[in-house]
């Protein structure tokens, strides 16, 4: 982790914020070894790195999630966020219990009004730490969809999905996106199979993020809308020449996620 973060320079980039929160993935109640939910070492290695190499304290730092088919608190424990709290003296929030924040969306493709978990727009940087894996109606599923854990109802989304997907990630902004793709899943996002692929992937622009992880699991920007939604609103890139990868080349390490 401490590696994929000096790629970036990440030191200097997170300096300037001054209150984080850490958005894993569990959408389901499952051990991070299935490769369905973020491990607890990729939460610590962010955790370590915001203390140690960027400088800030403990109660500047959240680890926040908001799951819809099982229960939250639930999954703080099987997945080691609550141990991880604990150890650092960070604070949980389950976001489906904060309170929350009506937001209209004038310049929506499709998600015009969405209620918001307030502690996801109070934040400075939100920080998104998805795992690498497909999903059914998405095709991948990586940083900005993982700010779905951030509203209610969740079942707004699922019309229009792709455009959706790229009107909520511009309202949530996560400053740095973090992919766990040390275990990835493939088949289902819920139910998939895991994929080892010792893989973590971050930067400062989501949408360069998740075309990197969808290229990595054998899908393009074509393939993937919400991509091509979400660069044409001007939130980032889609556009893998336009996108410097550091570390390894997406052809070492690319293996095609079955859906």
């Amino acid at each position: 982790m401490q590696r994929a973060l000096d790629l970036i320079d990440a030191t200097s980039y997170l300096t300037s914020f001054q209150s984080f929160l850490l958005k894993p993935n569990y959408v389901v109640d499952k051990p991070p070894t299935g490769g369905l939910t973020t491990r607890p070492e990729s939460l610590e290695g962010i955790i370590t790195y915001l203390l140690q190499r960027a400088g800030k304290a403990p109660n500047q730092i959240l680890i926040g999630e908001g799951g819809e088919s099982s229960s939250t608190d639930s999954a703080f424990s099987t997945c080691g966020a609550g141990r991880l709290a604990q150890k650092y003296g960070v604070k949980l929030v389950d976001l489906n219990k904060d309170e929350r924040e009506k937001i209209t969306l004038k310049d929506g493709l499709a998600l015009k009004e969405v209620s918001v978990a307030r502690t996801a727009r109070s934040v400075a940087c939100v920080i998104s730490v998805p795992t690498l894996k497909t999903h059914s109606m998405a095709v991948t599923t990586l940083a900005m969809k993982n700010c779905m854990g951030c509203i209610l109802p969740k079942g707004i989304m699922h019309s229009s999905l792709h455009k959706k997907i790229a009107d909520l990630a511009g309202l949530i902004n996560p400053r740095l996106s973090v992919i766990d793709g040390i275990i990835g899943a493939e088949g289902d996002e819920v139910s998939g199979d895991p994929v080892p692929m010792g893989l973590v992937i971050a930067g400062t622009d989501y949408v360069a993020v998740d075309t990197v992880g969808s290229a990595v699991m054998g899908y393009t920007v074509n393939e993937c809308e919400y991509l091509q939604h979400a660069a044409g609103k001007g939130l980032g890139t889609c556009n893998l020449s336009d996108i410097q990868v550091v570390g390894v080349s997406i052809e070492e390490v690319k293996r095609k996620f079955r859906r």
